[in-house]
């Protein structure tokens, strides 16, 4: 009852690796409508995906045990072992999976926290909720990557730190300067810079935010970068840009 489709390859900005999605059902309707909004959910991302469906939780783990998967979506009522038994196993062997699960028993819910599940995903509402489970899942697996990752109103944009130069707000907009390419959106500077800044980035003036990597010297008001490009350091942050700069130098 093994069933496999593997998403376009894309890139988005870096070269991402395909996440692994495996859903756990008795009933095969529901396994095709689900891997269906789930493939189109990253196909409209631009995105990678291999989704795997089983038929029961003991395929589910054998599956598991050759196939790692960042995310099983888990269905409960389910013949022999059921969903609550399945999921206390893979909680045990594989502490990083990201765990959903999909249920009719909306009741079930406050039962499920025993679990520590992601997320409770009701059968009556999946169609309208699916993608905000699957743009949590994302964001919290980005966060433990070295990625950048911001939500806008359409897609998800993924930027490695280190191929990130600098950031800048103009006409609430933030665009990030990459090595060969930028990338825009509607957004606060505060919001990115706040995030940034714990990366080994640096505000140089209020609209910028620099990738300290990238910095080749500091002359004056005047900020070089590896690539050339020079950037004006405001004199308000001159001193303060200076000492980070220099901390970071002598760490590295």
């Amino acid at each position: 009852g093994t069933r496999y489709n593997e998403g376009r390859k894309f890139e988005i900005h870096s070269g991402e690796k395909i996440m692994r999605i495996i859903i756990c059902d008795d009933d095969p309707v529901f396994l095709d409508e689900m891997s269906g909004r789930i493939q189109a959910y990253f196909e409209k991302q631009g995105s990678n995906v291999a989704i795997m469906t089983v038929l029961d939780g003991n395929e589910l783990l054998r599956m598991l045990g050759n196939y790692p998967a960042d995310a099983v979506f888990l269905d409960i009522d389910m013949p022999g072992i059921n969903g609550f038994e399945t999921a206390g196993a893979v909680k045990k062997q594989y502490p990083d999976c990201i765990l959903v699960f999909c249920s009719c028993h909306n009741e079930l819910v406050y039962d499920s926290f025993e679990y520590e599940p992601f997320w409770f995903l009701c059968k009556s509402n999946a169609e309208e909720k699916t993608g905000m489970v699957l743009d949590r899942i994302v964001l919290k697996l980005i966060a433990g990557q070295r990625e950048y990752a911001v939500r806008t109103k359409d897609r998800i944009i993924r930027v490695r730190y280190s191929d990130l130069l600098y950031a800048e707000v103009e006409k609430h907009k933030v665009r990030l300067h990459l090595q060969d390419d930028a990338v825009e959106f509607r957004g606060r500077l505060a919001d990115t810079a706040g995030e940034l800044e714990q990366h080994g980035f640096v505000r140089i003036n209020s609209g910028c935010v620099v990738n300290l990597e990238w910095i080749s010297r500091i002359q004056n008001s005047d900020l070089f970068l590896k690539n050339g490009e020079i950037l004006a350091v405001s004199r308000g942050c001159k001193k303060q840009v200076r000492d980070i700069f220099y901390n970071y130098l002598e760490r590295t």
